[in-house]
């Protein structure tokens, strides 16, 4: 709910501003001008605010998506069976699921490593950062968090909630996972 509260002020103080700009005249009614220009600004301002969030509302729908409490940064943590490097090797494989990406940071004695993925029409690019830790000699904890790579991101269309749910799902398919803390509501 605050991103959308942010959406709606950014884009009302924007279209404000550029209507009061497009309006100055020289030697005119300038507080006129003030009074439209921001009751312009707030009525644009809503009409994007509205615009974005169906279009975001229709395509979680249609990707099946539609949870409570989307946010732009998701991040999920499970046990997976096997020892550390070969859940980190299942990890490392899982990335090809999602489209773009290329890994910028790879620590296999600290079980992390970082993934961009390139930029699409839903996002200036996300940043997937996995974190393996040894529990014992055949299981491992593993955090997975994707983000917008540009931390002002308001919206993402449930895109780095995708990349979550591509990746889990790829990893299901590959060893036996057990989620223990989901914070992005997926099953």
């Amino acid at each position: 709910m605050k991103q959308k509260i942010m959406l709606f002020f950014i884009s009302s103080i924007f279209f404000s501003v550029l209507i009061i700009l497009g309006a100055m005249k020289p030697f005119n009614n300038f507080s006129l001008e003030i009074n439209l220009g921001l009751l312009f600004g707030f009525l644009s301002g809503l009409l994007f605010t509205l615009i974005i969030l169906y279009i975001e509302w229709s395509y979680l729908r249609e990707a099946g998506l539609n949870k409570t409490g989307i946010s732009v940064i998701n991040s999920i943590e499970f046990e997976a069976t096997g020892n550390k490097e070969e859940v980190f090797a299942l990890c490392l494989e899982s990335i090809r699921s999602v489209k773009k990406s290329e890994i910028e940071l790879l620590n296999k004695d600290k079980g992390i490593f970082t993934v961009n993925v390139g930029v699409n029409w839903r996002t200036w690019g996300d940043l997937i950062q996995f974190d393996i830790k040894e529990i014992s000699d055949q299981k491992c904890n593993v955090i997975i968090t994707s983000r917008p790579t540009m931390g002002t991101a308001l919206i993402d269309f449930g895109k780095n909630l995708d990349n979550i749910i591509k990746l889990t799902n790829d990893l299901k398919v590959k060893t036996q996972i057990k989620v223990k803390n989901n914070s992005c509501n997926i099953t």
